[in-house]
């Protein structure tokens, strides 16, 4: 009988998990394999994105952020009408600023 490895459940991966991935700093490519008796091998496929601690770096959408409305903000600049907030610029601009 082989000894399977204990498993332990954490969101938080370990300074040694980490470097077992050999992620490259930026975005990753990554493969996640689950196998089951019930439904075989499923896999998802995603980007994993590893920064170093304390990179500045600001994550931001577009609709509802930029634009007033989501569906608004997609169909009235087809039909030649403004519909941004106003300053998401100089907002922008501010956070470039200071470091992000």
């Amino acid at each position: 009988m082989v000894d399977k490895p204990i498993l332990k459940k954490s969101l938080i991966p370990t300074e040694e998990q980490l470097a077992k991935l050999e992620l490259n700093v930026g975005e990753n490519d990554i493969r996640f394999s689950v196998r089951s008796t019930l439904q075989g091998e499923q896999q998802v496929v995603c980007k994993l994105f590893f920064y170093p601690a304390g990179t500045k770096f600001v994550i931001s959408d577009i609709d509802g952020t930029i634009t007033r409305s989501d569906v608004m903000g997609h169909v009235m600049p087809r039909l030649g009408s403004h519909w941004a907030h106003e300053g998401v610029a100089a907002l922008f601009q501010s956070i470039a600023k200071n470091g992000y």
